[in-house]
């Protein structure tokens, strides 16, 4: 009888992360990011953190150069950070 819990999780898991893995699938194709099917199989077996790394990492892939860094300021340009170059009333 140990055995209908264990296949009952088991179902859960799978229909849980098994869509989810589908929709990282969808969206890592969408996103043209370089291998969705590792990233779909990294969300299946990894969990909720895979899953969440999936979305750090998809973040900066798929920014385009005009909008906004979250690195930056408001009114700043993103390339102002991360060349060392400081703003007229910046001080070291």
């Amino acid at each position: 009888m140990l055995w209908r819990p264990l296949l009952l999780t088991g179902l859960v898991y799978t229909a849980i992360f098994g869509s989810l893995s589908a929709l990282v699938y969808w969206d890592a194709n969408r996103c043209r990011l370089e291998s969705p099917a590792k990233w779909a199989g990294f969300v299946f077996f990894s969990g909720g953190t895979g899953f969440l790394l999936y979305i750090v990492d998809s973040d900066d892939e798929t920014r385009v150069d005009g909008e906004a860094d979250p690195f930056s300021l408001p009114g700043s340009m993103a390339t102002d950070r991360r060349d060392g170059s400081l703003d007229s009333d910046d001080t070291e």
